[in-house]
């Protein structure tokens, strides 16, 4: 059987990105790996799936095509399709812009998607110069998560994909009632997950392939001899996905991915920039995919977010860190 083309399709219309979805089902030789809605998505999807080909619009929010075609094929080039309906609408979505940034075709909507197969098929086969591989790549140890409402389950399906042994320290904020909402917690993700869950303890030194759950009626901090740390403190919020964040951002630093979740109000966002700061990775999850779309869109409005990403794309993500975190 003949490998598939493996296709990423970065285009903020749900349409598009469906036809193709649809497409693959019915085509046997394509197949699309992932779907972006903005530019730096695209971007960072293209590093973690390694598509053969990209097709990609140009009119995208938060980083559009011109500038995510530039950023791809400057650090891991793939022959790119422009598919869009604002070509030569102005001198920055023309036809000679999305060229001079580096795409290989440009067609115009609406589409024949008879001619772009056909254009697929052609381009995959390109082979461009590759980047050398970077020798300092940023090692990461710690990951932290903070979710309010819709995030129990939004939780379970980052972390279900991640392997029994995976090499990150991680603990859990989660705003939850207090009782014994807590352990039920911890009962549902470890009956979904490969990772061992376990609820937060005072003096407990951490340790790496464990999902740590702060206790309902606690704060949890990270401690320098990386340990943690129980306080009762007076937060919006118990336990406070802020005293977590920064707790991390001082013992791990630049070492520390920050995953901000669905939930209202803003307990996180001072956490997320005090990671930013320290030089750590900084994920809010994507509008679309939250049930309540208040603490990432207030990290997003701040700059404080480096990517916005579905909760798939986040355990993509991590995976790609982990490998990479092994010398993979």
């Amino acid at each position: 059987m003949n490998k598939k083309i493996r296709i990423l399709v970065a285009d903020d219309e749900p349409e598009i990105r469906e036809l193709f979805i649809t497409l693959t089902k019915a085509h046997p030789k394509v197949e699309v790996v992932g779907t972006a809605t903005d530019g730096q998505t695209a971007v960072e999807l293209n590093k973690v799936l390694n598509p053969d080909i990209i097709i990609m619009d140009l009119h995208m929010p938060h980083t559009d095509g011109i500038e995510a075609i530039k950023r791809i094929m400057a650090t891991h080039p793939k022959p790119i399709i422009v598919l869009s309906g604002y070509l030569d609408s102005s001198k920055i979505y023309s036809r000679l812009s999305s060229l001079m940034a580096g795409a290989i075709d440009v067609m115009e909507k609406p589409f024949s998607m008879k001619t772009l197969l056909k254009k697929i098929e052609l381009l995959s086969e390109i082979k461009l110069p590759q980047r050398p591989k970077e020798t300092n790549k940023k090692k990461y140890e710690m990951i932290v998560i903070g979710a309010s409402t819709g995030g129990p389950e939004v939780i379970k399906t980052i972390l279900k994909p991640l392997p029994a042994r995976f090499p990150f320290y991680i603990a859990i904020a989660q705003h939850i009632s207090k009782g014994q909402f807590d352990k039920l917690f911890i009962d549902y993700l470890q009956s979904h997950l490969k990772l061992k869950v376990e609820l937060a303890k005072g003096g407990e030194k951490l340790k790496k392939g464990i999902v740590y759950v702060a206790p309902a009626d606690a704060n949890l901090e990270i401690r320098k001899n990386v340990k943690f740390a129980l306080n009762h403190n007076q937060t919006d919020y118990v336990p406070s996905i802020d005293t977590l964040f920064q707790s991390a951002a001082h013992v791990f630093g630049a070492k520390t991915i920050a995953i901000l979740l669905t939930g209202m109000g803003e307990d996180g966002v001072k956490g997320l920039k005090a990671i930013k700061e320290a030089g750590g990775i900084t994920i809010a999850q994507d509008k679309n995919s939250c049930v309540v779309f208040g603490m990432p869109r207030r990290a997003i409005e701040l700059g404080l977010a480096d990517k916005v990403l579905t909760p798939n794309q986040i355990s993509q993500l991590l995976l790609h860190y982990s490998k990479q975190d092994n010398g993979n």
